[in-house]
């Protein structure tokens, strides 16, 4: 077992992979709705319909790229050789997503159902393995800790760089169809050139000999009795499709219920900003209060955050919408640390219970519950667009459903996450009975 300290050159170079999947990830989630339904006339239901079936169908390819990549041996070992690959055809996904082009509704919308389905694939076949790699570069649950706390934290950087620069570039190249198609090729470019590192900086320490990748019939073995990851995939898909419905609606927020479309930029800024810093700051409070309380103590921002922007009038002060937005970044920075910092230590879980170790299995399927989270959260929010009666013609627009999508509905999907995380065994106790058992055992 491998209980070195990292260099910070491997620490760094594993974060920078993660820039350059939240630049493509935070673009996807603040704007391509509201892009396709606004600029692009594609109907919400369809957009939202299409996010939903699309993670669906990740269900099928997500845990498949984690059994592939785990039975895969090459000089670079099982995981690396996936973001070589993986890296230009993300960017490339991104400029796809906005070049929408000319034609009739029904060839736009197939044109849109295939580009999302391709996006999807490809950010698998770079998500799964990257994410896999934290358990095959060191057994040490700090140094995973430290390693996922410079993962959150680049993470955050180029969320931010994508959720508030996107629509300034857009502008910058004229707006309209040609400056999203414009912008989204530069950030593309953008995404790939942040994701090389990592193939050329880490190394995979921890190798699994072939007899030891799992089977199909030894992996649902596996997975079965692995009860905290189970816990995991309840917590963490109910918060990301709480983030996925919360940021798609705050663009028509901002638009149609604050009546200030300017603040749009500001607020996901905000947001953005404060999660940034709240990360390394719950990454040193996980040392000392273990990981499950972060998420149970951090979480509260998100409460008191939604309750504050269910509550505000429709002319709020922005200072108050500002207000919301950082105490909302403080518990997103929680959730966003935990959401990964926590998932190796249900793969030793794993392997203390069956005797094998299958971190791509594991990854892949909790993959599918992210995207699923993310689908059910982007549909709900192609849903209130539609009941709000922002895209009919004539009548009036009833913004209350978007409040719905920025407050009360993520709300209730983050306490049903906190209860989840209520139920998870594994305490910094624990994972260290769990790690001297399999140093034993080596």
């Amino acid at each position: 077992m491998t209980h070195a300290p990292l260099s910070v050159r491997s620490r760094l170079a594993y974060g920078l992979g993660d820039v350059g999947q939240n630049i493509l990830f935070q673009i996807t989630v603040f704007h391509l709705l509201f892009f396709l339904t606004e600029e692009a006339g594609i109907s919400s239901v369809f957009a939202g319909s299409l996010f939903l079936l699309a993670r669906i169908w990740d269900g099928i390819n997500d845990p498949i790229m984690g059994y592939l990549a785990a039975r895969t041996s090459t000089r670079w070992g099982s995981y690396r050789p996936y973001l070589l690959w993986g890296a230009p055809l993300i960017g490339l996904s991104l400029y796809l997503l906005f070049a929408i082009p000319e034609g009739s509704p029904a060839f736009r919308e197939g044109y849109v159902a295939l580009t999302y389905l391709f996006y999807g694939m490809v950010f698998t076949l770079f998500n799964i393995p990257y994410g896999s790699l934290t358990a095959v570069m060191t057994s040490s649950y700090e140094e995973r800790g430290i390693l996922t706390g410079y993962r959150m934290t680049f993470a955050m950087a180029g969320g931010l760089l994508g959720a508030t620069a996107f629509l300034p570039v857009v502008r910058a190249f004229g707006g309209g169809a040609t400056g999203y198609a414009l912008a989204a090729a530069l950030f593309g470019l953008l995404v790939w050139l942040f994701s090389m590192p990592t193939f050329f900086g880490v190394r995979e320490r921890l190798r699994i000999q072939p007899e030891e990748k799992p089977r199909p019939r030894q992996a649902w073995s596996y997975l079965q009795r692995n009860t905290p990851f189970w816990w995991l995939c309840m917590a963490f898909g109910t918060t990301f499709a709480a983030y996925a419905l919360y940021a798609a609606s705050l663009p028509y927020a901002a638009k149609y219920l604050f009546q200030r479309e300017t603040l749009t930029v500001p607020l996901v800024l905000t947001l953005m900003a404060i999660t940034g810093l709240a990360v390394p700051a719950w990454t040193w409070a996980s040392g000392r209060i273990g990981k499950k309380k972060v998420f149970l103590f951090g979480s509260a921002g998100y409460f008191l955050g939604f309750l504050l922007l269910g509550l505000l009038p429709a002319h709020a002060d922005p200072a108050l919408l500002y207000l919301a937005l950082a105490i909302q970044g403080i518990g997103n920075g929680a959730a966003a640390y935990t959401s990964w910092a926590m998932l190796p230590d249900t793969v030793e879980f794993g392997q203390w219970k069956t005797g094998m170790s299958a971190p791509g299995l594991v990854y892949g399927v909790y993959g599918f519950f992210f995207k699923l989270g993310l689908g059910i959260g982007s549909a709900l929010a192609g849903g209130l667009v539609a009941w709000a009666g922002i895209q009919a013609t004539g009548g009036a627009i009833s913004p209350g459903w978007i409040r719905a999508g920025i407050s009360w509905l993520p709300m209730g999907m983050m306490a049903l996450a906190w209860l989840a995380i209520w139920r998870y065994p594994i305490t910094s106790a624990l994972h260290a009975e769990i790690r001297d058992y399999l140093a034993a055992a080596d």
